[in-house]
């Protein structure tokens, strides 16, 4: 079509991109669009003389050099000659001194030195332009507050030069300027003054002038000069500063923002000046100190929860994502690793759109508070000093006589004990019965051999007792040795006890069997069900891998189905084709996995008025009905695989049997309480066997209750279960489930319990219900000690089938192989 090839042929790329903008492109309005934007060109080349516009920056580009057969041509650093090297005495810029740098030996023209230049400093001579520098009329007021925004507080690259120049007349001097149309005064640097204008008197000035980061700018005073530009002129007042350097990378600043109400709000803003060393950092390691500084600033708020980390730097994207250390600078490297316990995604988020973190980093805040924060660093570090030193003999004697009980005690020793101990107080009452013991030598207390502590020093003489966490026996052993003090055992127990480091160790935590708990039976037939998902079974046939097993908890009923793979839609529909033939059950009971917790599940569940409850998470046993049940399939699917026997068809002559056969429990076939009939079977002789009776329900009820009741004792017995009441509020650890790599802890931090479920079900504060055989009682004040973390505990519901042992397969544990670090970046045939 022409319309395609205008615009595959077409030399302009801005048209091209116009025109694949469009949604519905017809030939009439892409050539209409085509002359609008050779009209639009044609006007701005128009406006602008020189056939560029303002705006414009331009772009020093590496050309490409044709190849000389002469060879390179060397070229002079002084000066920029072709004609000879810098060591040639010819050269004239050995001896001059650079007007960009000040420094001597080259020409500002190849000064190599990056600059930011102020208004009126001397600037390579531009092309004339017919935009002048445009400032206020003199006739405002002084003391009216001028905003200043010049492009010169931005560090810009060499290559390019944003910045629109031209050369103004100032009293018949020519002067370089830089135009900013968005400033309301013409400022000049005093070294241009004194050099164009030193016989020019200088007005005082109150006139208050910020910059576009609303930093005062220090003024000099004020002159009216006459400006000239080409054939215009007129009359302007001129402030005089001095010098002034750029305030890019002298800070860095964050903001924490958070969804309230479906909007982003600022919740804080922070910001801090860059260290003489963190000023010489590349653009990128600033920018990663940005990160880190404010993750650790608002520590409070991010630990333990997953937030966005936004940046305008792009690199940082992929320098704080990826894991290792790669190649990665050593600095963001360490960074990198500060960062590792914290939970966040960093996405790129464009500078235009980051508005108010970068106009933090222009505001930095003092940072006078960091000599006071290392100030409370040392002296908590100097507490901690002091409390792990050894006890002197002067302190152990100051503190003896300090306590009141030692003082008592000591004057009894001297003046000799009471005859009666009702004669002494109850404090006094444990250093009478050990009063043939006591000794004093040196203002120090002495039972026998061993010296008796002060309630001063208890604390700490247990903590020395305590290092390396030996426990409660070995820390009694060595303190029994060479202390005494009343109650000792019991303190030293306590203490111990209440040790947050202990308290995480695997060794202090036990978790206890609870006793049994029988389901009671149903009222009737069909009424309370189990589901279970068995598998993956990777020795079966791909549409056997996995297994849907159900069970009614009356009849003992069961129903099996096999599929290549589970999900909800694959449970709904062998659910709907059972519930086909028997009708809508009242209650259904399941695990916690990802099938039975979605909504699609939940939604078939409500739509069909049946309850849905769950087992407690990582406790099959809370749904004993159909784990029974799956041990005695496994073993059915073990025979057919040993008998090398097709497994659907195996297993549907195992179900006809497991129907027909009286359950132990029960002592009925299954068949005749769900459907009132016996199945007829090969065992079965047509005019000469007979079909079994039926049986009362509460005959049925007794007896399922006796078999309960014998269950329950033999296991309570064998078990030695003990029956845990933990209190809502309380704090517990739970059991991680699963094999647990070696060196690793086998229980999760603490976590507090906020509800009781059941006799033996309990709801800790993260929404999870736990069996109480999981949890272990923790005692004191919970701490967070390094990777102890509950969120390594996995979703509910994963080890229905992905934890679960495969009966079939070696139990052994496998060693892991991996390619070594050092072959990381090598490629092998």
């Amino acid at each position: 079509m022409i319309r395609d090839q205008l615009v595959e042929k077409t030399t302009s790329t801005k048209l091209r991109e116009r025109l694949l903008l469009e949604k519905d492109l017809t030939l009439p309005k892409a050539i209409t669009l085509a002359r609008n934007m050779e009209q639009a060109l044609r006007e701005a080349s128009s406006m602008c003389p020189n056939g560029k516009p303002i705006s414009t920056a331009e772009v020093r580009k590496k050309g490409v050099q044709p190849p000389s057969s002469a060879g390179t041509k060397r070229q002079c650093y002084r000066c920029g000659s072709n004609k000879h090297l810098a060591t040639s005495r010819d050269c004239k810029a050995v001896d001059a001194v650079c007007r960009g740098c000040n420094k001597k030996g080259h020409f500002e023209k190849i000064c190599r030195q990056r600059k930011v230049r102020a208004i009126g400093e001397n600037l390579p001579t531009a092309a004339p332009t017919n935009h002048p520098a445009v400032s206020p009329s003199f006739n405002q007021a002084d003391n009216e507050p001028q905003v200043l925004q010049t492009v010169n507080n931005v560090e810009h690259d060499t290559k390019v030069r944003p910045n629109v120049s031209c050369i103004l007349n100032f009293n018949g001097a020519d002067i370089p300027v830089v135009v900013d149309t968005a400033s309301d005064v013409t400022l000049m640097n005093i070294d241009t003054f004194d050099l164009y204008f030193v016989r020019e008197a200088l007005q005082p000035c109150t006139t208050s002038i910020t910059s576009y980061t609303s930093n005062k700018i220090p003024l000099l005073g004020y002159f009216d000069t006459k400006v000239s530009f080409q054939e215009r002129s007129a009359r302007i007042r001129t402030y005089v500063t001095r010098q002034g350097s750029t305030l890019v990378g002298y800070g860095i600043g964050a903001i924490m923002t958070q969804m309230i109400d479906g909007q982003e709000r600022i919740v804080s803003c922070t910001s801090r000046k860059l260290s003489e060393a963190e000023r010489k950092y590349s653009t990128g390691e600033r920018e990663a100190l940005a990160c880190v500084w404010a993750i650790e600033r608002w520590h409070t708020y991010l630990w333990g929860r997953h937030f966005t980390l936004r940046t305008d730097h792009q690199a940082l994207v992929t320098l704080l994502s990826t894991s290792g250390t790669g190649h990665r600078p050593m600095r963001i490297a360490r960074w990198g690793s500060r960062l590792l316990h914290y939970n966040f995604t960093v996405e790129y988020k464009p500078g235009n759109q980051n508005k108010v973190s970068d106009a933090l980093s222009r505001l930095p805040l003092d940072s006078d508070n960091l000599q006071l924060q290392i100030d409370e660093d040392v002296h908590a570090v100097c507490e901690i000093v002091l409390n792990d030193s050894c006890i002197t003999k002067e302190q152990l004697r100051e503190a003896t006589n300090a306590d009141v009980l030692l003082k008592e005690v000591s004057k009894y020793i001297i003046s000799g004990w009471p005859k009666k101990s009702s004669d002494v107080s109850a404090e006094i009452l444990p250093y009478f019965r050990i009063r043939d013991s006591l000794s004093i030598h040196h203002d120090i207390v002495f039972k026998g051999e061993r010296v008796v502590i002060p309630s001063e020093l208890v604390k700490r003489i247990i903590q020395f007792g305590h290092e390396g966490h030996q426990g409660i026996v070995r820390t009694k052993q060595r303190l029994r040795q060479l202390y005494w003090w009343p109650n000792m055992d019991d303190v030293i127990m306590q203490t111990i006890k209440d040790c947050t480091v202990c308290q995480n160790h695997d060794k202090t935590a036990r978790v206890r069997r609870a006793p049994m708990r029988p389901v009671p039976l149903p009222t009737s037939s069909w009424k309370k069900l189990a589901i279970d998902i068995v598998g993956p079974d990777s020795t079966a046939p791909r549409d056997c891998r996995f297994a849907i097993t159900l069970i009614d908890y009356y009849s003992k009923w069961p129903e099996v189905a096999f599929c290549p793979q589970v999900t909800a839609h694959d449970v709904i529909d062998v659910l709907t084709t059972i519930f086909s033939r028997e009708g809508f059950p009242e209650e259904i009971v399941t695990d916690n996995g990802p099938q039975f917790t979605c909504n699609e599940f939940e939604t078939y569940l409500q739509e069909r008025n049946i309850k849905h409850r769950f087992s407690a998470i990582y406790h099959p046993q809370g749904n004993s009905e159909i784990e029974r049940f799956n041990r005695v399939l496994n073993d059915s699917v073990q025979t057919a695989k040993l008998t090398r026997r097709n497994l659907k068809l195996a297993t549907r002559e195992f179900l006809a049997v497991y129907r027909s056969t009286p359950h132990a429990t029960t002592g009925v076939e299954p068949s005749i309480l769900l459907h009132g009939r016996h199945l007829k079977t090969k065992l079965d002789i047509t005019g000469v066997t007979t079909s079994p009776t039926s049986v009362s329900p509460h005959a049925l009820r007794q007896k399922v209750q006796r078999k309960q009741e014998a269950s329950k004792e033999y296991f309570d017995k064998r078990k030695g279960v003990v029956q845990q009441d933990i209190q809502p509020g309380s704090w517990v650890r739970v059991r991680k489930p699963g094999n647990i790599q070696k060196g690793c802890p086998k229980f999760s931090e603490p976590i507090q319990i906020t509800k009781k479920i059941a006799p033996n079900t309990y709801e800790t504060s993260d929404g999870r219900q736990w069996n109480v055989e999981r949890l272990a009682p923790y005692n004191g004040n919970p701490q967070p000690q390094g990777d102890l973390d509950p969120s390594q505990i996995p979703p509910q519901g994963q080890e229905s089938q992905e934890n679960r042992p495969d009966p079939n397969t070696n139990a052994r544990p496998q060693r892991i192989r991996s390619m070594p670090y050092w072959a990381k970046d090598l490629v092998f045939y």
